[in-house]
């Protein structure tokens, strides 16, 4: 995780000394925080969220889905999900038709250097399904409350 902290610090539009204003932490110590290597600082637990909303970069979030073997997925596309109900399925539909002929030609002649952008694109693709389904269980709750 030490990577992603890095890359979003370092990747971020503001500098470093702004974001560690914003956190309310010293740059030093926020620079020594992320490093790579050990440096013997933790990077706080409480600063993570902060952190991302400050960087507008949520890998560090991703990053920890993956390793708990879930899925992140944004609130706004969930509700995107639900307002273009149509649009959503075409999306779905079209980005499963590709994901499956990008894995199909893979397994056909599978090279390493394939595999992380294959990757990335089922994460996208499982992202939009768990969007849906959030969007319809708020269907769920919606018919259940109209029939009481």
């Amino acid at each position: 995780m030490r990577h992603e902290l890095y890359r979003t610090l370092y990747e971020a539009k503001a500098s470093a000394e702004e974001i560690a204003f914003r956190l309310g932490i010293s740059s030093s110590y926020l620079r020594r925080a992320v490093l790579t290597t050990e440096s013997g600082v933790r990077f706080p637990a409480d600063l993570l969220v902060p952190l991302m909303h400050e960087c507008d970069d949520y890998r560090v979030l991703a990053h920890m889905a993956r390793e708990c073997e879930h899925i992140a997925v944004q609130v706004s596309r969930i509700r995107r999900a639900r307002n273009a109900a149509p649009e959503t399925v075409n999306e779905l539909a079209s980005g499963f038709h590709a994901m499956a002929g990008d894995l199909m030609s893979f397994f056909a002649h599978p090279e390493p250097a394939a595999a992380a952008g294959i990757r990335q694109r089922l994460r996208k693709h499982l992202a939009l399904i768990v969007a849906i389904e959030e969007a319809l269980r708020g269907y769920g709750q919606l018919d259940l409350e109209l029939s009481a």
